[in-house]
């Protein structure tokens, strides 16, 4: 039964027109199927029965004088363009990984909203590690308390080029190679980039941070588990250093801006930011913003449509940077 309904449904789902149930019933033999046609009516009645109850409507629609179609889609035209479009176009995504996600995503859609969309898709790079595989072993780790251990990986110039070499670091060695073993506590995901938290003993305060596609041969390991600190120690270690600009303090930010940069200051402060117009300009404030190098990176990238107020130490971090610009550039 489970069968035939799967396949009643790939078949009306693959097709853009309706299918009446005789049509059905001719492509269902494809598959080594037989039955009649009120077997397939009363089987449409099952799947909707099933949907209806774990989607909250009936999957199935018949048209009639026309046949069955697929009425509703599981996804929005915009939510299965998004997903494909995130997964099509990730770096970290093996050519492997990519055909799966996709062939599963298109999976829930319809050949008739597939259709007129277009998708992003970037070719992979020859990846030496699998970024689901990473996380899926990450995730069981966690929820299992259980050790991981894994090579970590750096840069270093070779021949003239980047070429991407085992870290010399770690704190456990298994059959004679060397490995970093942490308890995991937390995977997280900043700026398209995954990262996972967890008990480091080589470290003088314990925790540390590592990004997952820089994490290779990952694996659950055998040993005492280390029992996860209170929840805010994570998140405070958390807000501090899961950036690649660590955050050395944080601050109440007032600056004056153009209409020229808006769209910028609002993709990055949102609505947060207190807004008042000042002549021609602007004046923002915001408060409890993390000072590091990737803000003051943002604001010399805006140049002098953005001008800072306070704090002033801020000021005198960009007065140095800018400084250090002009010898180097001089």
């Amino acid at each position: 039964m489970l069968v035939r309904m799967y396949y009643i449904v790939k078949i009306i789902k693959e097709n853009m027109e309706p299918l009446n149930g005789q049509s059905i019933k001719e492509a269902l033999e494809r598959y080594n199927i037989s039955v009649d046609v009120k077997t397939v009516q009363k089987s449409i009645i099952k799947i909707n029965e099933m949907t209806r109850v774990a989607l909250g409507y009936d999957l199935v629609y018949n048209l009639k004088k026309r046949g069955y179609c697929i009425k509703n889609n599981y996804f929005s035209d915009g939510q299965i363009q998004f997903l494909l479009d995130v997964v099509l176009s990730n770096d970290n995504l093996s050519k492997d990984s990519k055909t799966q996600l996709e062939s599963k995503l298109k999976f829930l859609a319809s050949e008739n909203q597939l259709a007129g969309m277009n998708f992003t898709k970037k070719a992979s790079g020859n990846l030496d590690y699998d970024l689901l595989l990473n996380l899926s072993t990450i995730i069981k780790a966690i929820n299992n308390k259980k050790n991981i251990i894994f090579k970590y990986i750096t840069y270093d110039v070779v021949d003239n080029k980047l070429n991407i070499v085992e870290n010399k670091g770690g704190n456990c060695t298994v059959n004679g190679n060397n490995y970093y073993m942490i308890s995991p506590y937390r995977l997280v995901m900043d700026n398209s980039n995954y990262y996972v938290l967890g008990h480091y003993n080589q470290r003088s305060d314990s925790l540390s941070v590592y990004r997952v596609d820089r994490m290779r041969l990952v694996q659950t390991y055998k040993g005492r588990f280390v029992k996860e600190p209170k929840e805010q120690i994570i998140d405070n270690y958390l807000k501090n250093n899961v950036n690649m600009y660590i955050s050395a303090s944080s601050s109440s930010l007032e600056f004056i801006f153009t209409n020229k940069v808006i769209r910028e200051i609002g993709a990055k402060f949102g609505d947060d930011l207190w807004v008042e117009k000042v002549g021609e300009k602007y004046r923002g404030i915001i408060h409890d913003v993390n000072i590091n190098d990737g803000l003051i990176g943002w604001i010399m990238m805006l140049n002098s449509e953005i001008e800072i107020v306070k704090p002033a130490s801020l000021k005198q971090q960009i007065r140095e940077k800018v400084a250090i610009l002009k010898n180097t550039y001089k």
